[in-house]
C-alpha cells in the first residue's frame, strides 16, 4: 500500500516536472510517469531507511518529500540525458 504512494508521488511529480521542462525534451508522457513512479519509489524507500524506529515502507510526511524530490531528480537526470542524446 505505501508503496503504491510513492509510485503515485512519483507519476503526479513527473507529470509537474513535463509541464516544468521546456518542449525540446524528447520524453513523451508515459515516459515521464515512468520514470517518476520509479523515481518516487526510490526516494521513498531511501527516506525510510533512515528513521530507526521505522520499517522503509511508511508513508509519512518526510518519505513524501523524499518520494517527490526522488521523482524530480530522476525525470530530470533522464530528460537531461535524452536531450544531450538527441542534439548529437
Amino acid at each position: 500500500m505505501e508503496l503504491i504512494a510513492y509510485l503515485l508521488i512519483g507519476a503526479a511529480t513527473g507529470l509537474l516536472c513535463r509541464v516544468i521542462l521546456p518542449q525540446d525534451v524528447r520524453m513523451g508522457l508515459v515516459r515521464f510517469l515512468i520514470v517518476g513512479a520509479v523515481g518516487g519509489g526510490a526516494g521513498g524507500m531511501f527516506t525510510g531507511t533512515f528513521y530507526a524506529h521505522q520499517e522503509a515502507f511508511r508513508v509519512d510526511v518526510p518519505t513524501l518529500i523524499g518520494a517527490f524530490v526522488g521523482a524530480a531528480i530522476a525525470v530530470f537526470v533522464v530528460a537531461s540525458l535524452s536531450r544531450r542524446s538527441a542534439h548529437v
